[in-house]
């Protein structure tokens, strides 16, 4: 996982196993929850190791889905500005008419843009 990437993860807490989006900085990962309210928790990137990719049968969970579920979620517990804006970063990187949204093999969603058509 590269530094910035925005992933839905498996995470092994205390607590038990939970679903959670994961952004990668340089010394800390950006942790969200379904949690009471969901939020932005920072653990170290030694942390990874308890993480493995969310997996849907044999493929990787679908972004979107994971997505309306923790914003379906967030109506009943309530949502951080923070949380929502990584949840929204890793659904939807650019406008989705001029990006292409790419799962590579790590489960990690890329968007690559494409070239906005020029109006006559």
């Amino acid at each position: 996982m590269k530094q910035g990437d925005i992933r839905l993860v498996r995470f092994h807490t205390s607590h038990g196993v939970v679903a959670a989006f994961v952004k990668k900085g340089r010394k800390f990962l950006k942790v969200v929850t379904i949690d009471t309210p969901i939020s932005v928790k920072k653990v170290r990137v030694a942390e990874e190791r308890f993480m493995t990719p969310l997996m849907k049968g044999d493929d990787f969970y679908p972004i979107r889905r994971g997505r309306n579920k923790f914003l379906k979620a967030a109506k009943t517990f309530g949502i951080t500005q923070g949380a929502e804006d990584i949840i929204n970063g890793a659904a939807v990187p650019w406008d989705d008419e001029y990006a292409i949204e790419e799962v590579d093999q790590a489960g990690v969603m890329r968007a690559r843009p494409v070239a906005i058509p020029a109006e006559a």
